[in-house]
């Protein structure tokens, strides 16, 4: 018996540690306002602000070691005929979870095109478009 409540006691714990550490994804609204600031339960540096009507994304971030945050485009790779938006409406929806910056993806949320936020080699970040399996194509 003693055994048991140990063992019941343990769990308990381990399952309100892992609450108390944040939630693992976060992801915006598909009601409400035009903009919206989401940012990483577990990376604070990754502040994203979207236009839920256009799709477009800036980036928080402190240019030349400044302390003062400054807000910046994040480029994306378009597919235009693919990437349908109905106007005056939310047409996309930011996903952030895990622990890096490759668990961020963009989708419409009437197609379901997606675009997973990379480490450009020049430039900073960017987003590039998943295909069906969920790569970069």
């Amino acid at each position: 018996m003693r055994k048991l409540i140990t063992l019941l006691v343990f769990t308990l714990s381990a399952a309100a540690f892992a609450q108390s550490n944040g939630v693992c994804c976060e992801k915006t609204s598909t009601t409400g306002g035009r903009f919206e600031v989401i940012q990483s339960p577990i990376d604070r540096q990754l502040t994203l602000k979207l236009d839920k009507q256009t799709g477009t994304v800036w980036m928080a971030a402190a240019a030349n070691n400044q302390e003062a945050l400054n807000w910046y485009e994040l480029p994306r790779q378009y597919a235009i005929e693919k990437d349908t938006k109905k106007p005056n409406a939310i047409n996309y929806q930011i996903f952030i979870g895990g622990h890096n910056i490759k668990d961020c993806i963009l989708t419409n949320i009437h197609t379901g095109l997606s675009w997973r936020l990379i480490r450009l080699e020049v430039g900073g970040n960017g987003w590039v478009l998943m295909d069906e399996h969920g790569l970069p194509e």
